[in-house]
């Protein structure tokens, strides 16, 4: 008898142990198909959110559509009323047209519907010719290369595509190109008439990886001197960093500078980044950067960077544009002739036209010794031609020589180049 209630009272707690269990499990069924129906409502909104978006590139792209096939019309149309005057026009009238009028000369009188029509034509099958030639480019580019590296008209600036996302796309008042970019990671768009240039790129980067070691047998100079290009030269780059907590991550980061003495915080791009530099007043143990998507600048300790590796774009600002250009002059100021010439190499060959890159460049020759392509340069404007508000080129560039004077940046050989351009006119 005793033996049947002990095994009775293990049934019992067998049984209460399944109704537990059984309990249990009901509960977790119950938050699995909560969290399930949780899931599944979010991914129909995600769903949702891409079949919109989806509707919207595809209005878009008939919005497109639509302007070009009007544009075809009207090309067409214009083409067919210049035929029709030309036909109805008489043969007397078309042998008395006036002779070409010299530029120097004002025209008194132009024709009037024609010159209209003339000046209608060109403007819509321009923007045609635009579009057909952008489509061109961009099938050229992202059919054969991996990447796409767009060149801003206005700065130079230079920004990498993953070509499988790149796209035209309509805007309310103007079309362009639109995909996911490198260095930004994230979606962006350039109106077709900011385009200069767009080539395609197998990689990125401009440099392969390097593993940073700043150890004493390590290669701590030479992860100096790709930080300093990367600098000079406008470089985003790329790295894995560990933070002082021991966290590593990587991060992309651009308009970078090392961090001036004294000072915490400065906006990017920094326009005294030369000047401090070659003055010596850097902290070269911390460089600042915008990093992407942060929207404001982050500071780094170099020897926590494990490793970096250099992107093949140039990216800044038309402020850091005249940061790089006074870089010019400081350098020469410094007596950095090497660093003078890799600032003016890195240019977009649109600024090498300014005076005061040319001034610069000349100064430049006068440090190598190449009195001759300093002249040269010297003697590409008149004296009194105005390069700055209220400022001839003459003077701009004697208050260099005697900048350069006062500071021994080969003074000998800036008093004879002053004497050698008072003979040649200018006010010395």
């Amino acid at each position: 008898l005793a033996e049947v209630e002990k095994q009775k009272e293990i049934l019992e707690a067998n049984k209460k142990e399944l109704e537990e269990q059984s309990e249990k499990s009901s509960q977790d069924l119950a938050k699995n198909y909560t969290a399930l129906q949780r899931e599944l409502s979010e991914t129909q909104e995600k769903l949702d959110a891409i079949q919109s978006e989806n509707s919207t590139l595809k209005a878009n792209l008939s919005e497109l559509q639509k302007k070009m096939h009007l544009l075809l019309e009207e090309k067409e149309q214009l083409i067919h009323e210049k035929e029709q005057m030309q036909t109805a026009q008489p043969e007397s009238d078309k042998e008395e047209q006036p002779l070409p009028q010299p530029e120097n000369e004002k025209v008194t009188a132009e024709p009037e519907t024609p010159q209209k029509e003339e000046e209608q034509q060109p403007h819509s099958s321009d923007i045609l010719e635009a579009y057909q030639e952008m489509k061109a480019r961009l099938e050229e580019s992202t059919l054969h290369y991996p990447y796409t590296r767009i060149t801003s008209e206005t700065n130079g600036c230079q920004y990498i595509y993953e070509s499988r996302t790149l796209q035209l796309k309509a805007e309310l008042f103007i079309w362009g190109v639109e995909g996911k970019e490198v260095v930004l990671e994230e979606n962006h768009f350039i109106p077709y008439n900011e385009i200069a240039k767009i080539e395609g790129l197998e990689t990125p980067f401009a440099t392969d990886v390097m593993t940073c070691d700043f150890s004493e047998e390590g290669n701590g100079e030479e992860v100096a001197e790709a930080l300093l290009m990367a600098i000079c030269c406008y470089h985003p780059i790329h790295i894995t960093y560990r933070d002082k907590n021991g966290r590593i991550s990587e991060r992309n980061l651009y308009w970078i500078c090392f961090q001036p003495q004294g000072i915490s915080s400065v906006r990017l791009p920094y326009e005294k980044i030369f000047r401090d530099m070659f003055d010596g007043e850097i902290d070269t143990d911390h460089i600042m950067a915008m990093c992407a998507h942060t929207p404001v600048p982050r500071i780094f300790i170099i020897n926590q960077i494990l490793s970096i590796q250099i992107y093949d774009a140039f990216v800044t600002t038309r402020k850091g544009i005249d940061t790089q250009i006074d870089g010019m002059y400081y350098a020469v100021l410094a007596s950095q002739s090497e660093a003078a010439d890799m600032i003016y190499k890195c240019l977009p060959e649109q600024f090498k036209k300014l005076p005061a890159v040319i001034s610069y460049r000349a100064h430049y020759w006068m440090l190598e010794g190449n009195y001759q392509k300093a002249m040269k340069l010297y003697l590409s404007f008149a004296p009194d031609t105005e390069v700055e508000k209220g400022k001839t080129w003459a003077a701009m560039n004697i208050a260099n020589f005697d900048k350069f004077i006062d500071n021994d940046v080969e003074a000998e050989k800036f008093l004879q180049l002053k004497e050698a351009l008072k003979e040649e006119g200018w006010p010395i």
